[in-house]
């Protein structure tokens, strides 16, 4: 709300029109806390003062009153009362009117009113119950969180977890039918073995001891035979000083010969490919090919809940038609019917796709408030693939890692602020 817009005599009447329309809707939202800002910046120099020259709060309509999840911010910018004169202050408004100690304007409020750098704590603490974990593959819960966090680890895991991949080739000789871009653009895309990556820095990143930020492979395959030669990622030579290699080596030692290589080029005879490719670090937002993952979803568990009187208003087969009207496989499905109790129960809500199949079949049979389905927003069920880069839960660890690394940031530039601000005001 910013009312410096409008003629000062006008001021206070577009002010309790404001108040009057959005405290309904912000009561509605309780227990829900909703932060009214009714001035912001220097407006709050053009605004009304008492005889003491103290900033007046407007009057609040009685929906405003007893909405007791709204609080009222008033959010002083920079004051200049001279060139070298320069005060900060912030201030937050409850429904009473805040009581200031002495006759200054900007002397600081007692209570009620509260310092803006009055955070309230977090109340929820995230956990992640894990369902199935493989080397390639998780399936977990993320629970006690929002789905704001839950989306925020999936991007991360998909576009921020550094891996490595051919970023440069140099081609020397390639008489193949494939030309130089195309083939440089399928090398780019072999998944390496990225464990290395942590001790790598990007070539615009600053050098440490230890780290690098290439590494080197060589390819170098003639045809002689007859008949075509294929020319797959076995073929790719790494330097000696490192230990990426292909994902398909690494599985070729630990299983033997039964892993399928992925094959880059066919050459005929007489022709030959020789080349020098250069892996570099990066993460999924420069480019695809160093995406750690081949999927990385998670999906809300929905909250099922069963009209029993308006079902046991439902014949048997009734029951069961509304049963098989949800999509389900020969084993799973959200819902089943017992005939030996006659009741309809939600044993596997996970199964339950959001298609509203059931609430249609509901309107069908003449009972629209058969079944209420809901998103709970609190629980998120992720399942994640990797492409074998990375293990999964190493991808998740430094997912985790990351997203508290910018949360750490976040907080940090937030105490900076408070540090200036409370530096700069004068009480």
């Amino acid at each position: 709300m910013h009312p410096s817009g409008y003629p000062r005599e006008h001021r206070a009447k577009i002010i309790a029109q404001f108040l009057q329309v959005t405290c309904p809707v912000a009561a509605a939202l309780a227990p829900r806390p909703i932060a009214l800002h009714w001035v912001t910046s220097t407006e709050a120099l053009q605004m009304d003062t008492d005889e003491h020259g103290r900033l007046q709060q407007p009057s609040l309509p009685p929906a405003c009153i007893a909405a007791s999840n709204v609080q009222y911010w008033a959010r002083i910018g920079t004051l200049r009362y001279g060139a070298n004169n320069v005060r900060r202050l912030a201030l937050t408004h409850t429904t009473r009117r805040c009581a200031y100690e002495g006759s200054s304007l900007w002397k600081a409020p007692t209570s009620p009113c509260r310092a803006m750098d009055t955070y309230r704590p977090n109340h929820r603490h995230p956990k992640i119950t894990i369902r199935k974990l493989e080397d390639d593959y998780a399936e977990f819960i993320l629970s006690d969180t929002d789905a704001s966090v839950a989306n925020a680890l999936r991007r991360i895991m998909i576009a921020e977890v550094p891996t490595i991949a051919i970023d440069l080739v140099d081609f020397e000789n390639n008489t193949s039918v494939l030309n130089d871009e195309f083939l440089a653009h399928r090398l780019g895309l072999i998944p390496l073995v990225s464990d290395f990556a942590k001790y790598m820095v990007r070539p615009f990143e600053d050098f440490a001891e230890g780290q690098c930020s290439e590494v080197e492979f060589s390819l170098n395959v003639k045809c002689t035979e007859g008949r075509s030669l294929d020319v797959t990622d076995l073929d790719l030579i790494p330097d000696a000083n490192h230990s990426v290699v292909p994902v398909t080596q690494a599985l070729m030692k630990q299983q033997g010969g039964s892993v399928k290589p992925v094959v880059l080029l066919k050459l005929g005879r007489n022709q030959e490919v020789k080349l020098r490719a250069i892996a570099r670090k990066g993460i999924g937002k420069d480019h695809a090919k160093w995406i750690p993952v081949a999927t990385a979803v998670f999906q809300y568990v929905a909250d099922i809940s069963i009209n029993q009187a308006l079902m046991d208003e439902l014949t048997e087969e009734q029951k069961q038609d509304f049963v098989n009207s949800n999509p389900h496989t020969a084993t799973r499905n959200a819902f089943k019917y017992d005939p030996a109790t006659r009741q309809v129960t939600v044993p596997e809500p996970e199964a339950y796709a959001f298609d509203e199949e059931v609430l249609k079949k509901a309107a069908e049979l003449g009972k629209p408030g058969l079944v209420d389905i809901k998103q709970r927003q609190d629980t998120f069920i992720f399942r994640v693939e990797g492409t074998g880069v990375l293990p999964v839960k190493e991808i998740l660890w430094q997912s985790i890692e990351i997203l508290d690394g910018k949360l750490a940031t976040i907080q940090e530039k937030i105490q900076e602020w408070e540090t200036k601000m409370h530096g700069d005001m004068v009480m």
